[in-house]
């Protein structure tokens, strides 16, 4: 499965993690969740901002996007971006594999979709 590994920060004297990584022969690597994790502390809260899933050392994820991003945007935690992988390409048959939203007068709006099939670009028409 792998050994996890953290990364601490102290704030207003108190040590939170800032990262944490599953790695397995020096690759990440994690079968059951994210092998890398990332928190930023905003406004006193501590925020997952970062969260990937690899299986020896390539993006991939069976059941959902193995990359996501977020922000604090106003105070609220939005996700900006989601990557779907498979063996270390971007790739999902159901939607598509990469996505983008922005905010925008407090509504967040998708601004991006790319569909992947094994890696490759695939146009997608509704």
């Amino acid at each position: 499965m792998g050994t996890p590994h953290y990364t601490y920060k102290t704030v207003n004297n108190v040590e939170v993690v800032t990262h944490e990584r599953w790695c397995l022969k020096g690759q990440l690597h994690r079968t059951d969740g994210p092998a890398f994790q990332e928190w930023e502390v905003v406004d006193g809260r501590v925020v997952l901002i970062r969260e990937r899933w690899f299986l020896n050392g390539g993006h991939h994820r069976i059941d959902g996007p193995a990359y996501r991003r977020w922000e604090v945007i106003d105070g609220r935690v939005v996700l900006i971006r989601e990557q779907w992988y498979l063996n270390g390409q971007l790739h999902r048959i159901d939607g598509p594999a990469y996505r983008e939203w922005k905010v925008v007068d407090g509504l967040v709006f998708s601004t991006v979709e790319n569909w992947y099939n094994k890696g490759i670009f695939t146009p997608h028409r509704k």
